[in-house]
């Protein structure tokens, strides 16, 4: 579980770099696109100036050609009679002959009529053209420009506002990821404490059961046996068979064999001292002496001792004294198992979502709904995909 929390606490830190590196580009890319369109404000304010003055320009020369009249002037061949026949074609001013190039096709008017008139509106036009305004005027200049720069300050206020909320955003997130790596470090503490304690009662466990490793169930058998043959009648053969039957073949003869290399042998010591009295005695006495001392070993032990003594001027007078001490031990066997369970989870499984510890739930696709699983009120920790969590306080599908 200690593992599985590490690898959320990496996942997490990863999840935020990818996170503050996409907002960055998203915002480099922002800046880059405004600063771009800022650069392009200039050539478009200098457009507007150029088209505004062409088109002041052009209504200048447009008026001082409206203005020179035909009727007015004194053109060579063009007399009262041809400028009514001109009048009757809509021509009457400079400006009307802007849209002809020859003007033969009027009765009356020949090839040097034609230019003669021709001549005169270019003369006009190039007298204009001279005199017409070379820049607009310092109340236009001021208009434009102050359009500009509020098209320039937008962008510049677009960029400062994308800039502070990136920053937000990157500081929310950061401060959501430090609260969860926060909360999964003091789990990893509440769990190294479980180790510890677990650690612990296994070392108390461990020196418990060092006095049982010689213990084994041959050993058990022979034991049981010694203690079985010493009883009387019927009882010891029934409990007998009844061991026997517990233990395979293999293991009946191996028993047997350790039993019958562990019973006692007997050791008898005779000495005979002979001294010539007037009196005959015999004495015989028996002393035994049996020990029960429990512990985690076996042995037997029987050292008899006769001694025989003769004192008598015509028969002897032996003395016999025979000791037995025989010694038996119990067995005790551990009562008591140590076996840690490791805690369950889905943490615990390749398939399931670290988010998720306490149980499995699989990685999207698809994305699962509470009322698509049978796990209610479960940590959430982490990213939470599924959407388990919807008021954030780390308890996911509450009923």
């Amino acid at each position: 579980m200690v593992s599985n929390n590490l690898n959320e606490i990496n996942f997490l830190e990863s999840d935020f770099l990818k996170f503050e590196i996409y907002k960055g580009n998203r915002l480099s890319e922002l800046i880059d696109t405004c600063n771009s369109e800022i650069s392009k404000l200039k050539i478009e304010e200098n457009k507007e100036i150029s088209n505004l003055l062409k088109r002041i320009q052009e209504e200048f020369i447009a008026g001082k050609l409206e203005i020179s009249r035909i009727s007015d002037a004194h053109i060579s061949g063009i007399g009262p009679k041809l400028t009514k026949l001109l009048n009757n074609h809509g021509i009457n001013t400079a400006l009307d002959l802007q849209r002809y190039r020859d003007l033969t096709f009027i009765s009356g008017i020949g090839e040097t009529k034609s230019i003669s008139l021709l001549s005169w509106y270019q003369s006009i036009l190039i007298n204009a053209d001279a005199k017409k305004p070379k820049s607009i005027s310092e109340s236009d200049k001021e208009r434009i420009g102050l359009k500009y720069r509020n098209f320039r300050q937008d962008y510049l206020n677009k960029i400062n506002h994308a800039k502070t909320e990136t920053k937000h955003e990157i500081t929310q997130e950061k401060n959501k990821v430090s609260d969860q790596i926060s909360s999964i470090k003091n789990q990893n503490q509440v769990y190294l404490q479980e180790i510890d304690v677990l650690n612990t009662e296994l070392s108390l466990s461990n020196t418990e059961l060092e006095q049982f490793k010689v213990i084994t169930y041959p050993r058990f058998i022979v034991q049981s046996s010694q203690y079985l043959f010493n009883a009387k009648g019927s009882l010891s053969i029934i409990l007998i068979v009844a061991l026997l039957g517990c233990l395979p073949l293999s293991q009946i003869g191996a028993a047997t064999t350790s039993y019958i290399i562990s019973l006692p042998t007997e050791t008898a010591t005779f000495t005979i001292t002979p001294t010539i009295t007037g009196t005959s005695t015999f004495t015989r006495t028996v002393t035994p002496t049996e020990t029960n001392t429990p512990t985690a070993t076996s042995t037997s032990t029987i050292t008899p001792t006769s001694t025989i003594t003769s004192t008598s001027t015509e028969t002897p007078t032996p003395t016999l004294t025979r000791t037995v001490t025989p010694t038996r031990t119990h067995t005790r066997w551990p009562t008591q198992t140590y076996v840690y369970v490791p805690p369950s989870g889905g943490s615990g499984n390749n398939n399931c979502h670290p988010s998720y510890p306490d149980v499995c739930i699989p990685y999207p696709p698809p994305d699962l709904d509470c009322k698509e699983i049978p796990y209610r009120n479960f940590r959430v920790i982490g990213p939470d995909p599924h959407r388990f969590d919807g008021d954030k306080d780390g308890i996911g599908c509450e009923k």
